[in-house]
């Protein structure tokens, strides 16, 4: 099944083998398609602004399970005759922790980037994490792709409230991690910082983001809080969070506002839970 947002962006809801379910959501930009791919069914790491951690977690998606997203969405494209953007990126930023299923992505991702198949360059396709350090240790045998870190919060007592993983991998451990690792050709680091509302967005934070982050080549993403049926948390105004930028600008850090896309379909980021209408 699929279904359409008012800004084009397109939620496909794929029925696997064992009548679980997964969502892939296909983003569109001016001169291209990004595809935002699922791991797992569910997720074992609970986010509490995440609607895919209220579900749990079922299992890992077989390497074929992650490929045959892309392969059903250009199939899909394909059929739209009128249609003239091509889908060219790749990002494990759907459903479930990519590095919770480090083998079966790292093959995924081998088929993306295999010339005689998709052929995707390595810069189109990027892993988001929320920071499973396990998995961070064995991007060093992956291709050199992009690599965003969920971080949004800057200090443990904020990070621990919103993501559980942070209770035993903590920041500290986190920014070792990275630094230890060879970014190959990933040229920096995004950090995804969701905007909470009088949580996360205040001048104190700044302050934290410019001493934790110093030392590592990286840019902040900055994404307005997408909320879905019972969130706790709500976003900023636009206005607030391109004063939140220019103080970090202030402090020489680089940082950029992601556009919301799907949410009235609850295909945002964070929105994923199988919920179709």
């Amino acid at each position: 099944a699929h279904q359409q947002s008012q800004d084009g962006t397109v939620k496909f809801l794929f029925l696997l083998k064992d009548k679980n379910k997964v969502e892939t959501v296909l983003v569109p930009f001016k001169n291209h398609f990004s595809l935002c791919v699922s791991t797992q069914v569910g997720c074992a790491f609970a986010c509490k602004f995440c609607f895919t951690g209220t579900k749990g977690f079922t299992r890992n998606l077989l390497s074929s399970e992650i490929v045959v997203q892309f392969l059903q969405v250009k199939l899909w494209l394909q059929k739209r005759k009128n249609e003239m953007r091509a889908l060219t990126n790749i990002i494990y930023m759907g459903q479930g922790e990519p590095l919770h299923n480090v083998e079966e992505v790292k093959k995924a991702t081998e088929i993306f980037l295999n010339p005689y198949g998709p052929a995707i360059a390595p810069r189109k396709v990027s892993l988001s994490t929320v920071g499973h350090i396990p998995g961070l240790e064995k991007l060093r045998d992956f291709p050199p792709i992009n690599l965003s870190v969920s971080l949004h919060a800057a200090t443990d007592e904020k990070r621990n409230l919103l993501m559980p993983i942070n209770k035993k991998y903590n920041l500290e451990a986190l920014m070792r991690t990275l630094k230890s690792i060879s970014l190959g050709g990933r040229k920096k680091i995004s950090f995804e910082y969701l905007m909470i509302k009088n949580f996360n967005d205040l001048k104190e934070d700044v302050k934290e983001l410019e001493k934790l982050l110093e030392g590592i080549p990286c840019q902040l993403n900055l994404i307005p809080y997408n909320s879905y049926p019972g969130s706790l948390y709500k976003s900023p105004s636009m206005e607030h969070i391109y004063e939140f930028q220019n103080t970090l600008k202030s402090v020489g850090r680089f940082s950029t506002i992601r556009k919301t896309k799907g949410h009235d379909i609850l295909a945002a980021c964070g929105q994923l839970n199988d919920m179709f209408q």
